[in-house]
């Protein structure tokens, strides 16, 4: 199956679904992040990981700055999906959830957008999966939604696999929320199709 999984930045297609993707490497992975492409740090290690966890990786230079900056979402998020994106029917695309996690605007600008690019057609995908974990990045605490559709439970092996790589790939802190953020299970809501409103 291929499966394309579209995020906000380079670290999240780990933390939020790297045990899924160690879980199935024979799935033919596509990962685009839609920012830091011009980051020094960050590009290169988004393309080691990349390569590492075995996918097809694409990056773009979406704002992303401190504060971040007011953006119309379908010339910046979905002009960037569409361009970067290859244009073929999904088996599988997974994105942020509505929360966007932990309540990050631009996690929760992309799930609006993949969202959109659904309803009209322009990404055609069998099955959609979002993101679903409550976090809180000022504590720095992390749960699996219980009300998520699927959950993905990870070996030790896997979730120690998924952590190494945000420690000593990216290069986070042990005590940094994007390692607390490394938690098994992981969980995803599964979208019914057509797509529903996103305001559920």
């Amino acid at each position: 199956m291929n499966a394309a999984i579209i995020v906000a930045h380079p670290d999240d297609e780990v933390i939020w679904s790297g045990g899924l993707i160690l879980l199935h490497p024979e799935w033919e992975w596509t990962v685009l992040s839609l920012s830091r492409k011009d980051d020094p740090d960050r590009y290169p290690k988004f393309k080691s990981v990349c390569t590492l966890i075995g996918v097809r990786g694409f990056i773009t230079d979406l704002d992303d700055g401190d504060p971040l900056k007011p953006i119309n979402r379908r010339r910046e998020i979905g002009r960037r999906i569409r361009e970067y994106l290859p244009q073929i029917p999904w088996g599988l695309c997974i994105t942020h959830g509505r929360n966007g996690e932990y309540g990050h605007q631009r996690h929760k600008e992309v799930h609006a957008e993949v969202l959109d690019l659904i309803n009209d057609g322009v990404l055609e995908c069998k099955d959609l999966w979002t993101f679903a974990y409550d976090c809180d990045a000022g504590t720095g605490t992390c749960c699996a939604d219980p009300q998520a559709d699927i959950i993905v439970e990870l070996s030790e092996e896997q979730l120690c696999e998924k952590r190494r790589i945000v420690r000593e790939v990216y290069g986070y802190d042990e005590d940094s929320f994007e390692l607390c953020a490394c938690i098994s299970p992981e969980a995803f809501r599964r979208w019914e199709s057509p797509v529903e409103e996103y305001i559920r």
